[in-house]
């Protein structure tokens, strides 16, 4: 009996180790600003943090680069490079908290957790030292694995 449940765990152990040498052995898609990520931000984030220099709140511009990473009136960072778990962008789209959900629950819209997901990626893979480069500005950077185009 104990040989039985040794070779089941062995089993699960040489399975779960597979497919982890699998995942990590699968190309990782390159995230496409042009394709992935501007829609999210234009359609959800530019009215309020866009290039409208009057219609902008909290600092924020997302429209450019370094404007996205820059610090913000409230002393917290947009999208920290290479930390979406820092980025204040990522704190405000998945808060509970209805006074500071993004896009505020009244304007009627939601960014989906794919989406979040998206913008996860991309505040993990940029780069702090890339910060010259505006955020729309058409540009390839294999390093950092993010088109933007």
């Amino acid at each position: 009996m104990a040989r039985w449940y040794l070779g089941i765990g062995v089993g699960f152990g040489i399975a779960a180790a597979t497919a982890a040498l699998s995942a990590a052995d699968a190309p990782v898609e390159k995230l496409d600003f042009g394709r992935d990520v501007r829609a999210i931000l234009s359609n959800n984030c530019f009215k309020c943090h866009g290039p409208d220099e009057k219609q902008r709140q909290a600092g924020l511009r997302l429209d450019q680069r370094d404007g996205a990473i820059a610090k913000l009136e409230s002393g917290k960072v947009g999208i920290v490079a290479g930390k979406w778990s820092d980025s204040e962008i990522i704190a405000r789209l998945t808060t509970d908290n209805a006074d500071l959900k993004m896009p505020p629950p009244s304007s009627g819209k939601k960014v989906s957790p794919e989406q979040v997901a998206t913008l996860k990626k991309l505040a993990a893979t940029l780069h702090i030292n890339q910060s010259s480069l505006p955020l729309l500005e058409a540009h390839r950077n294999e390093n950092c694995g993010i088109i933007i185009s």
